[in-house]
C-alpha cells in the first residue's frame, strides 16, 4: 500500500544522486558548503472555482546554490487532475522552460518552450497520469502525478534523467505551465476547486547530489475577491493581475499574451531570459531594462548591440529577448524589440488617450471579400466587416503535418477600427465548420493586432483547439490591447494535420457572410464600403 503523501523523488532517489554528486555539481571541493535555498511559486491565470484554469509553477535558485536534483510538488486539497484515463495519450498537457548553468561554466543555457504529452501507464501500483517529454535533445523529463483516494495529487520529476554527461550549477529556473485543456484534443486536465477562497501549495525538493531537501510552501487564490496585484480589481476582471493599475489604465506598449504583469512581454520569453514574470519593475524584472534602472534607453540598446550576432551563450540569456519565443540568437528582432519601449519607464501607467466610450460586444462578421492583408504564403487573406451576405465557403487543405498554420485570416480595413486603445474585455469568435477531414488534427482561434499595411502582427490571444462540424465558438477574456489608431484587427484560423492522407482527409471548410460567422469586440469601430470584389 503507498503511503498518503510519498517524497519519492526527494528521499528514494537521495542514494543515486549522492553516487552522482562529483559527476553532476562538477569538482569543486566547496560545493558541499553550498546553500540551497529555491524559491517556489504557483499562479492561477484565471481564479474562478471550478474553471479548467492553467497552472504556472515556478522554481528558482538563485547563483552559488545547489542546482534542483528532485522536484515534488503538492497540490491543495480540492484541485482534481484528470488521470491517464480520461486524457488521450499524446495529448500536450504541459509547457515549460529551463534555464540553468549547464557544464558550470559561467554561461546560462536556455531550454524551451518544449512540451510534454500524456503518456501510458499500467500494471499495478501505478501512479494516476505521466507526461513525459524532452527538455532538450538529451535531457528527458517526465512528471509523474499521483495520490491515494481522498487524498490530494503528487506531482514528482527527476532532474537528472540524461543521455549524454553535463553538470549543473544555479542560478536555476525551471517553469511548468500545466494545461488547463489539454492541446490539441481540448480535453480537460485541470479543475479548479469549486470553492472559493486561498488555497496552500506545499513542495520537497532535492539538491543535486542529495545533499540538501527543502520544502517551500506558496498559496493561491481561487474565487472572485481574488486580487492578488492589491490594485483594488478582481483578477477576474483585471486587465494587468500582476501590474497594480486601479483605474485600469494600460501601459503605452502592446500586452504580449500570457504577460500577467503587462510589462509587453510573455511569461516564456521572461522565464528564459531569467526575468520576474509576475513583476513588471525592479532589479531583473522587466526585460527592456538591462541595467535595472527602471527605463528602457541607449544603455538598455547598447548593451544589446555589443553581442550583436552571438548565440545564448557565449551572450547572457538576459538579451535574447525576441522573437516570442526566443531564438537563441542577440540579433535585429531583439534590439528591434529593446528600442520599441525606448524612452519608456516601467514605474509609471500614462493615462490613455480619452476615447469614445466602447459599445459592447460589436460585431463583425467573417466574409468571403478578398482582403489586402495576406498573412502567410498560400492562404488568402478576407476581410471582417459589419455586414452580412449570402452564405459563402471557404476552402482550404492544410498542409501534411502541419502544426498551427495559418488557414484563414480575417482582417478589418484600414481605418475601420480607428481606435489607439482597445481596451480590454471579451471577445468571441464564431466558426461554423462545414468539412472537418478525418486526418486534420484540430484548429484554433487568434486574435491579432497588425499594422495600417499588414506588417508587425501582434499576437494577442490564443485558444486552445477544436474538432469536428458545426457551429464552434470560441471566447477570450480580459483580452488588452494598445498601440495606433491606425492599426487593423485580425482574427485567424490555425489549422494542423497529421502527416498522413490526401487532400480530402486534411480539409477544411468553413461558411462565411452569416450571423453564424461573427466576431464580437468590446469596442466601437467605424465601417467604411468594401473595396474589393468577392472571391
Amino acid at each position: 500500500m503507498r503511503t498518503k503523501r510519498l517524497l519519492l523523488p526527494a528521499l528514494v532517489l537521495l542514494a543515486a544522486f549522492a553516487s552522482l554528486t562529483v559527476l553532476l555539481i562538477g569538482p569543486s571541493s566547496s560545493s558541499a558548503s553550498m546553500p540551497f535555498n529555491p524559491s517556489f511559486d504557483v499562479y492561477v491565470p484565471n481564479p474562478t472555482p471550478a474553471a479548467n484554469s492553467n497552472l504556472r509553477i515556478t522554481t528558482s535558485l538563485p547563483a552559488g546554490n545547489h542546482a534542483l536534483g528532485t522536484w515534488s510538488v503538492f497540490t491543495p486539497d480540492g484541485w482534481d487532475i484528470k488521470g491517464d484515463a480520461q486524457v488521450p495519450d499524446g495529448e500536450i498537457t504541459v509547457q515549460g522552460t529551463m534555464s540553468v548553468d549547464t557544464d558550470c561554466d559561467g554561461s546560462i543555457e536556455s531550454y524551451g518552450p518544449f512540451t510534454l504529452v500524456d503518456t501510458p501507464v499500467s500494471g499495478p501500483q501505478v501512479p494516476d497520469a505521466q507526461w513525459s517529454g524532452l527538455i532538450t535533445s538529451w535531457w528527458n523529463l517526465v512528471v509523474t502525478v499521483d495520490h491515494e483516494p481522498g487524498f490530494p495529487f503528487d506531482l514528482s520529476a527527476d532532474l537528472t534523467n540524461l543521455n549524454e554527461f553535463h553538470a549543473f550549477c544555479a542560478p536555476q529556473t525551471f517553469a511548468l505551465t500545466i494545461l488547463g485543456r489539454s492541446s490539441p484534443g481540448n480535453v480537460v486536465v485541470l479543475v479548479n476547486p469549486s470553492t472559493a477562497g486561498t488555497y496552500s501549495w506545499g513542495s520537497s525538493f532535492a539538491s543535486l547530489g542529495g545533499e540538501h531537501i527543502a520544502n517551500v510552501n506558496d498559496t493561491t487564490c481561487v474565487g472572485n475577491t481574488c486580487d492578488s496585484d492589491s490594485d483594488g480589481v478582481s483578477d477576474l476582471s483585471d486587465n494587468c493581475p500582476a501590474w497594480p493599475n486601479g483605474s485600469q489604465a494600460l501601459p503605452p506598449w502592446p500586452i504580449a499574451a500570457n504577460d500577467p504583469d503587462c510589462d509587453g512581454f510573455s511569461w516564456s520569453v521572461e522565464d528564459l531570459a531569467g526575468t520576474n514574470a509576475l513583476v513588471q519593475c525592479g532589479n531583473d524584472a522587466w526585460p527592456a531594462d538591462i541595467n535595472n534602472d527602471a527605463f528602457s534607453d541607449i544603455t538598455d540598446v547598447s548593451a544589446l548591440t555589443a553581442d550583436f550576432g552571438l548565440g545564448v551563450p557565449p551572450a547572457p540569456p538576459r538579451y535574447n529577448i525576441a522573437p516570442d519565443p526566443v531564438d537563441g540568437f542577440v540579433d535585429i528582432s531583439d534590439v528591434t524589440r529593446m528600442t520599441g519601449f525606448f524612452g519608456r519607464s516601467c514605474t509609471v501607467l500614462t493615462t490613455p488617450t480619452p476615447t469614445a466610450t466602447p459599445a459592447p460586444n460589436t460585431v463583425f462578421i467573417e466574409r468571403s471579400i478578398a482582403s489586402d492583408c495576406l498573412p502567410a504564403a498560400g492562404p488568402t487573406g478576407h476581410k471582417l466587416l459589419t455586414s452580412t451576405a449570402a452564405a459563402a465557403t471557404l476552402t482550404r487543405i492544410v498542409a501534411t503535418s502541419a502544426v498551427d498554420e495559418v488557414s484563414f485570416a480575417f482582417t478589418t480595413d484600414p481605418g475601420q477600427v480607428g481606435l489607439a486603445n482597445w481596451g480590454a474585455g471579451t471577445y468571441t469568435v464564431e466558426l461554423n465548420v462545414i468539412t472537418y477531414g478525418s486526418n486534420l488534427a484540430g484548429y484554433k482561434a487568434q486574435l491579432l493586432r497588425v499594422a495600417s499595411g499588414c506588417a508587425g502582427p501582434i499576437v494577442l490571444a490564443t485558444s486552445l483547439a477544436q474538432t469536428g462540424t458545426g457551429l464552434k465558438t470560441f471566447t477570450f477574456n480580459n483580452v488588452s490591447s494598445s498601440g495606433s489608431a491606425t492599426d487593423r484587427f485580425q482574427v485567424r484560423v490555425l489549422g494542423s494535420a497529421l502527416a498522413v492522407g490526401n487532400n480530402s482527409t486534411r480539409t477544411l471548410d468553413i461558411q462565411a457572410n452569416t450571423t453564424d460567422s461573427e466576431v464580437r469586440v468590446p469596442w466601437t469601430a467605424t465601417t467604411p464600403t468594401p473595396t474589393a470584389s468577392p472571391t
